[in-house]
């Protein structure tokens, strides 16, 4: 993966991480911002990606949203079967 690919890849990240955050349609955004983190991160490796902070921060955000949301469909279902 060239330094191109790995900043348009990261800042996909990062835009899906932050959409992530939205509820009910964030389960999605989240695990696509985890595909695009992880095959981000396989492509460059241990090269240089001028971007990175980005990419960790898209992927932060979509662990994130996903430990408030999983909580939340948690309490949603224990209130439902009391």
């Amino acid at each position: 993966m060239n330094k191109v690919q790995a900043i348009q890849h990261s800042l996909q990240c990062f835009f899906w991480g932050w959409l992530s955050l939205i509820p009910g349609f964030g389960l999605l955004a989240a695990v696509i911002t985890l595909i695009l983190f992880f095959q981000t991160a396989r492509g460059v490796g241990a090269g240089w990606n001028p971007a990175n902070r980005y990419l960790h921060v898209g992927a932060s955000l979509s662990a994130f949203s996903l430990l408030v949301q999983s909580v939340a469909i948690i309490l949603v279902l224990y209130q439902l079967w009391n």
